[in-house]
Parts: structure tokens; C-alpha cells; sequence
């Protein structure tokens, strides 16, 4: 397997690693992902960007030793990481219009010119996603672009095409009507289905000096769970961070799989994709929000998860 390595201030081609024992890589619809690379050879430093096909990634781990060198990196869409909103924003527009203006503003053309982002360039506004009313105040980048796409039901990616780093939102393709993936069409070699309501809330009050202003959700009963935010703003404002709150507390359904290559990945199916899936007796439509790749000189493997995105060990202990 070959792997190029670009310079991150001109995105040209410093080196190639031909010598990969192994090269993993973990993407997500709405949200930045991580890869992993083991190699013995030398040369790979801080900040080196890896590319192999599609996947693109900045390495800002590396760990040595006689045998070899083992690096840990961020896809590119973890770049927004780098940047934190200081100021308090607050805007009523579409999802994509939001996005691309934080982007824009901290990254392409900043106030402050060391924030730019050399090569950086934002894809024309296509206006898609829902309209949202939005606030944010002193939160990263990374954090506050995950969360308008998944109130918007977008995703983003950021790739290197011809020399420049271009920043995009995109929807998933609905396949579900002719997509299915099962054992018994035989393009699922392993699977696993997890329900999680541990930590979910089906209601939610927003409460302002020791009063509840507003509330929303459903349920009654032993099925109402409740939560709540202490937060300030008008009507619409508070409306949209409770259903934020609730969309972060719901419960968590997925299903893990391993996949072959009779449904090719990049043409019957991609990320973000809404698919239909079937295990055991549940047939379910469910959206690709995470794909696992892993590359290897005796094996390779697709594994979707379709459902509820998980943090894998990378990206927890870049969070640290």
C-alpha cells in the first residue's frame, strides 16, 4: 500500500510510505474522525498530512521504537479542532449558511491573519439544512459545526483537491428502497445491534431564574425521563437548544457490521448513505454515520455502523 505525505504549509508531495504493516482509518458523517498507521520506516513528523486514495488525515502522534513507528492523526475534517469561537454569535439561517460563515470566518478570511488557513477554501453555498436559530459562545470549532449539521441533518468533509483543502457539507443519499444490507444476501460477514437508553431524556424545561420558561418533548409516565438547561434568549433560541438537548439524550440504537465487497463501498453505498438493514428479525432503515477501514498486508476490511456514531480509543484520548 502506498501512502503519500504532503507538507501541510503547501499540500505538496514530501514522501511516500510504502511499508504500512497496518493503516486504519475511522470516518464519521458529522464529525471529525481519527487514523492510525504502523510503519517502520522513518520520516513522518508533527502535522504531516497522509494521504491514501480518499482518506486524508493530519498526523499529531507519533510513538517510536526499534521496531518501527506507530502514528495517530485526525482525518482532515479534524482541522476545525484548531480553531475555538471567542466571541458570542447569534444568527436565524439555514444549516449550511452557519457553517460555512464560522468556517469562512475563523479559517479562510480571519480578522486575524495568523488564523488563516493557507490553501483553505469553502465550497459554494448550496443553502442546504434546515433553518435554525443559533447562539454560540466560547466553544470549539469542531464541536459547534457537529452539532448544526446534526440539528441540519448534514455532514461535511474536507479533501485536497487540485492543491487546495476545500471545505463541503453534503447529504446522505436516501438507498434504503434498494440497498439492504443482511446475512442473507450475503454481504454481511458480522454484525452486532445495540439499544442504550442509559443516559437518554424523552423531556426537557428550560428554566431562567428558578422558573421554567419553556419546555419540550414526550412521553408520560414511567416513560418520561427528564432533563434540563438553565439557559437565557428568546422563544425560538431556547426552543432550538432544547431540541439540541433532547437530540444529544435520545436513545442510542446501532448496529456494527462488517462488510463485504458485494455491495461496493464509493458506488453502492457511501457514507451518510440511509440504507436498509437487516439482522435477525429487525429490519430497520438506518443512516451510515461511521465507517471503519482497515488496511493490512494480508487483510482488508469495510466495517459501516449504521445508527448512532461512537468515539473510538483515538479520538477519547485526543479529547484529553
Amino acid at each position: 500500500m502506498l501512502i503519500e505525505v504532503l507538507s501541510p504549509d503547501t499540500l505538496e508531495r514530501i514522501g511516500t510510505i510504502t511499508r504500512a504493516e497496518s493503516v486504519q482509518w475511522e470516518r464519521k458523517y458529522n464529525d471529525y474522525g481519527t487514523f492510525e498507521i504502523h510503519t517502520d520506516q522513518d520520516g513522518i513528523r508533527q502535522f504531516h498530512i497522509l494521504k491514501q486514495g480518499e482518506n486524508c488525515g493530519i498526523l499529531l502522534k507519533t510513538e517510536e521504537t526499534y521496531q518501527g513507528v506507530v502514528g495517530y492523526g485526525l482525518d482532515l475534517n479534524g482541522i476545525l479542532k484548531a480553531r475555538h469561537i471567542e466571541t458570542k454569535q447569534q444568527e436565524t439561517a439555514d444549516a449550511e449558511t452557519l457553517i460555512k460563515h464560522l468556517v469562512t470566518s475563523l479559517m479562510v478570511s480571519p480578522a486575524d491573519a495568523d488564523r488563516k488557513i493557507a490553501h483553505m477554501v469553502v465550497a459554494a453555498n448550496q443553502h442546504r439544512g434546515k433553518e435554525i436559530t443559533w447562539e454560540c459562545d466560547n466553544v470549539n470549532l469542531a464541536e459547534e459545526v457537529r452539532s448544526l449539521c446534526m440539528q441540519g441533518g448534514l455532514g461535511y468533509r474536507i479533501a485536497v483537491i487540485d492543491g487546495e483543502l476545500v471545505f463541503d457539507v453534503y447529504e446522505g443519499e436516501d438507498r434504503s428502497a434498494y440497498t439492504t444490507f443482511s446475512r442473507e444476501f450475503r454481504n454481511l460477514e458480522e454484525a452486532s445491534y445495540t439499544m442504550d437508553a442509559l443516559n437518554s431524556a424523552t423531556f426537557a424545561y428550560a428554566v431562567q431564574d428558578g422558573a421554567v420558561v419553556t419546555s419540550a418533548g414526550e412521553g408520560s409516565g414511567i416513560l418520561r425521563w427528564e432533563t434540563a438547561i438553565s439557559d437565557t434568549g428568546d422563544a425560538a433560541l431556547l426552543q432550538t437548544k432544547l431540541e439540541e438537548a433532547l437530540q444529544s439524550k435520545r436513545p442510542v440504537e446501532s448496529i456494527e457490521a462488517v462488510a463485504n465487497d458485494k455491495l461496493v463501498y464509493h458506488v453502492d453505498w457511501e457514507l451518510g448513505d440511509f440504507v436498509t438493514v437487516r439482522f435477525r428479525d429487525k429490519l430497520v432503515k438506518k443512516q451510515i454515520t461511521q465507517v471503519r477501514e482497515v488496511y493490512e498486508r494480508a487483510n482488508s476490511k469495510i466495517e459501516p455502523i449504521f445508527g448512532e456514531q461512537k468515539d473510538n480509543i483515538i479520538k477519547l484520548l485526543m479529547k484529553e
